[in-house]
């Protein structure tokens, strides 16, 4: 199982995520993020995969989350 949160303007700022992802989950939790902050999401969350994403809604964003995730598991 994946766990895919879509997160924008709060890279330094995810407290729910600090304290409440379990260690063992981090290997499955992807932050699905705009482009141009993936880099500070890497370097804010270096035990996380971050998934950079051009879309500019949060309508866009879903869809792009379907497409990763379709992708990442091969369904």
């Amino acid at each position: 199982m994946l766990i895919v949160i879509p997160s924008r303007g709060r890279a330094g700022d995810m407290r729910s995520l600090r304290r409440s992802t379990p260690p063992d989950w981090r290997a499955r939790t992807r932050l699905l993020v705009p482009e141009a902050e993936a880099a500070a999401y890497r370097a804010a969350w270096p035990d996380y995969e971050v998934w950079p994403s051009r879309a500019t809604t949060i309508a866009a964003t879903k869809r792009h989350w379907d497409y990763m995730l379709s992708r990442s598991t091969g369904l």
